[in-house]
């Protein structure tokens, strides 16, 4: 399966479980955050798909993905993804070890950074 295909199924899927799927062009990597109570998961546009499909699959690890119906091939396209982050932090030595440092996320576990919301123009801006 195309990763813009397994991209596009797992946007449906986030927006099953209550996410709003944005994609904007920025500075910024990308990933969940919280507007005015609601849950956002960022995707950058000059970002190729591949980055995008991982920045998702991280988004919706701590969500509860088993609750809805996924194909198989995007099922397992969604677990080689955490299955390369868990390796990247591994390498990096990023992964959670249960400190107490800042990584941003709030109590639910997902990403709770101050984000401005929309202008009329429907853009968001951001720290440069």
């Amino acid at each position: 399966m195309k990763t813009t295909t397994v991209l596009e199924e797992l946007e449906q899927a986030a927006e099953q479980l209550g996410y709003v799927v944005r994609r904007e062009k920025g500075n910024f990597r990308g990933g969940v955050c919280m507007i005015d109570g609601e849950a956002i998961i960022m995707l950058n546009k000059r970002h190729i798909p591949d980055v995008q499909l991982v920045v998702l699959a991280d988004s919706l690890r701590d969500a509860p993905i088993d609750t809805i119906y996924l194909k198989p091939a995007v099922r397992d396209a969604l677990e080689d993804a955490w299955d390369q982050l868990d390796a990247r932090e591994a390498a990096d030595g990023t992964a959670d070890n249960g400190t107490d440092a800042d990584d941003g996320a709030g109590p639910d576990g997902q990403g709770t950074a101050e984000v401005e919301a929309p202008d009329e123009a429907g853009e968001v801006p951001h720290a440069g």
